[in-house]
């Protein structure tokens, strides 16, 4: 007879889904393998705990359109590249005015 999987083992064989959906998945009988006695997740494992987690807003810069060049200016910085430049850097950043947007 084959060992019971973990409620905890299903959710990361399962690409962390969500538990709620893996306990659906159950009662409807869609795997095979894993009874309601072992439905008990003892730890959130990092990568649920990281879905999780809310990210909050940026705050706005006063709510409306500056008045004036280099007032608010927006930075994008990217890399590493995996190809380097011809100048060999692996970062690359851009600068935008919001006065020109």
């Amino acid at each position: 007879m084959a060992a019971v999987a973990s409620l905890q083992l299903w959710n990361e064989r399962l690409g962390h889904f969500k538990v709620a959906g893996v306990k659906r998945m159950i009662n409807n009988k869609d795997i095979d393998g894993l009874k309601g006695s072992s439905m008990a997740v003892k730890d959130v494992c990092k990568p649920c705990m990281y879905e999780k987690a809310a990210m909050t807003p940026m705050p706005s810069a006063g709510g409306g359109r500056v008045s004036k060049r280099l007032q608010l200016v927006h930075l994008d910085l990217r890399g590493p590249m995996s190809e380097p430049s011809r100048g060999s850097t692996l970062y690359f950043g851009t600068f935008t005015d919001d006065f020109s947007r």
